[in-house]
């Protein structure tokens, strides 16, 4: 049994009371969990009753983790039946009580203050209008004739858009650097696989030739002991290969794809390029209208609790760098960011963005009546067994079908870039 009580608009106290034989269940939950641990005279390992075991290590020896138990079990109820009790600080945990008729337990944790959800129906959300062009086809199609190339040995001089089988040993202040050496290398001239200039210096090259091409790495470049240095490479041409794109016609579309014509490939092209632009507005729709929406709510976050989230946020930086084997600011120039700080600070922002989201859609599964789709549900959880993987599940389908319920009820207005950008302005 629990009893919520608000101490002050973000701190909550959560008592919890068990009698004696729920007090006694969760101490035989733990033993069961424990007992194979422990050696005892006289039993077979993991046989030994638990009133032995605690003979034994002393009548506390489960105390604690049954206590972990009980505020695990009561908690887990409390925050399903209350997802705004979600604590944003570290609980504090007193035992009020322990006796012969049970115990008591008070928690106490900062949680975010109550709000009422903004407008958040009838709104006119701008998002980027879309069209597909005649040239957006044809380079779809032209990635699938490039797929399908043959290359053919050729004995002339290297020209761009050829491929060279080399091999290259690479040296720095007249030392080989570790990565800098290959063999049997397929390198396309004009695909820029390789630093600064080196694949236009190996343009007229002939197969057997031996080149000497010098680089500069960049100053952003992800290894910080080779950033802004130059580099020389010995390579040897061992073949020069010419690219021979197949002929695009009928018989090239009813030999490599489902479709019969090219006048159906290319409509079917087409298709499919106005699905993935359609579906990338939808996400961009989602974000615009759930911006809006937090605008419109005051949700005041404990100022603890955002510097948390955004340490955080820079971790997952770190975690990432660390992941990939990179420097922080080839991440964020994989991220789209010229600087590191902006990227940073963009990851801050989405992660206290992502909380008072998170708010939202927990206020709106209450107000809309939101459940989860039963058939899709056990679809996703069929071979799951960790109760948290089973209720992300769960999070994700509600937040979905509140997504559905908003997108419904507000109004995507799609508009030139140039009109977004003013919108956005205003």
């Amino acid at each position: 049994m629990f009893k919520i009580e608000k101490k002050s608009r973000n701190l909550l106290e959560i008592t919890i009371s068990l009698n004696q034989d729920e007090w006694n269940a969760c101490l035989e939950k733990v033993y069961e969990k424990q007992k194979d641990k422990f050696n005892v005279m006289g039993f077979r390992k993991g046989h030994a009753p638990r009133k032995v075991i605690e003979q034994t290590y002393g009548e506390g020896i489960f105390f604690d983790d049954a206590i972990d138990e009980a505020i695990g079990q009561n908690m887990s109820v409390v925050l399903d039946q209350n997802p705004n009790c979600e604590p944003v600080s570290q609980p504090e945990m007193h035992l009020e009580s322990i006796s012969k008729d049970g115990i008591t337990l008070k928690i106490s944790y900062e949680i975010i203050p109550d709000f009422e959800v903004g407008k958040h129906e009838g709104l006119e959300i701008y998002v980027h209008d879309f069209d597909v062009t005649d040239g957006e086809v044809d380079a779809d199609i032209e990635y699938a004739l490039e797929e399908h190339a043959q290359f053919v040995e050729v004995d002339r001089p290297a020209q761009n858009g050829d491929v060279l089988l080399i091999d290259f040993m690479g040296f720095m202040d007249g030392v080989q650097f570790e990565g800098g050496t290959a063999e049997n290398y397929s390198l396309q001239i004009g695909k820029h696989q390789f630093v600064d200039n080196f694949e236009e210096q190996l343009i007229g090259a002939k197969a057997g030739d031996k080149v000497e091409v010098v680089v500069n790495f960049p100053e952003a470049y992800f290894k910080k002991d080779m950033a802004g240095k130059k580099a020389s490479f010995d390579v040897t041409v061992k073949k020069v290969r010419e690219k021979h794109l197949p002929t695009l016609d009928d018989k090239f579309v009813a030999d490599t794809t489902e479709f019969e014509t090219l006048e159906e490939y290319r409509k079917a092209t087409k298709e499919h390029i106005e699905t993935m632009k359609y579906n990338d507005q939808e996400i961009e729709y989602e974000l615009e209208l759930m911006t809006a929406i937090i605008k419109n709510s005051n949700i005041e976050v404990p100022k603890d609790y955002e510097q948390f989230v955004e340490q955080d946020a820079v971790e997952q930086i770190d975690k990432m760098a660390s992941s990939y084997r990179v420097d922080k600011e080839f991440i964020a120039k994989m991220n789209g960011f010229q600087t590191l700080p902006e990227f940073t600070e963009y990851m801050k922002k989405r992660a206290v963005r992502g909380i008072r989201s998170k708010c939202i859609i927990n206020k709106l599964i209450k107000e809309y009546q939101v459940k989860v789709p039963e058939d899709e549900f056990k679809k996703k959880t069929e071979y799951l067994y960790k109760e948290n993987d089973i209720r992300e599940i769960e999070n994700k389908l509600l937040r979905e079908e509140v997504m559905k319920i908003l997108k419904a009820k507000n109004k995507k207005v799609p508009v030139s870039d140039e009109e977004f950008d003013k919108k956005k302005e205003m």
